[in-house]
């Protein structure tokens, strides 16, 4: 239904609860684009009540879905180039494409070269460890990357990702 309201241009009246929210909320949605990421589908679109275009809903957390009766809105847009400086769907506010640089150890320099983090990805070796550089803007997903590979990888900068990624495993840690 979703894909059908994208393209017959039809607004949808959306019942939807997010992880953190103890209610669902209602709203309408006028959506533009479907993207799947790590296995999860996300529509992006206009949300009426937020009066932002590029809203993003997880598809797996729409309650009900039902067409409105109202006037679509147009929204010319370079879905392509959005997503083109981020690791995910996620655009923090203010959050701009930086070089980001990695070193992995042996042990998983083969599954990141084979399975790039980035197609902005360079990787070269030095010291027998896999130094790798991406552009992209910091993100939720890029500190989940990062967190994945655990003690394989070291931030070499920017400061402010390692700083980040320091107190994530600090914060882990404190579990144990």
């Amino acid at each position: 239904p979703i894909y059908e309201a994208i393209i017959k241009e039809k607004v949808l009246d959306i019942e939807y609860k997010s992880f953190f929210e103890i209610k669902p909320r209602k709203f309408f949605f006028h959506p533009y684009f479907l993207k799947e990421y790590n296995n999860r589908w996300f529509v992006f679109g206009y949300n009426e009540d937020t009066k932002v275009s590029t809203w993003n809903l997880a598809l797996d957390r729409i309650i009900s879905l039902k067409p409105a009766d109202k006037k679509y809105r147009n929204f010319e847009f370079d879905w392509e180039q959005y997503f083109s400086d981020i690791i995910g769907v996620t655009h923090l506010e203010g959050a701009t494409p930086e070089k980001i640089l990695l070193e992995f150890n042996e042990k998983s320099a083969p599954y990141v070269i084979t399975k790039p983090l980035h197609h902005s990805q360079k990787h070269w070796y030095e010291n027998n460890k896999l130094i790798v550089e991406i552009f992209v803007a910091p993100n939720f997903e890029l500190i989940q990357n990062i967190l994945y590979y655990g003690q394989n990888v070291k931030v070499l900068s920017p400061e402010s990702i390692k700083e980040l990624i320091k107190k994530e495993l600090q914060e882990a840690l404190n579990n144990y």
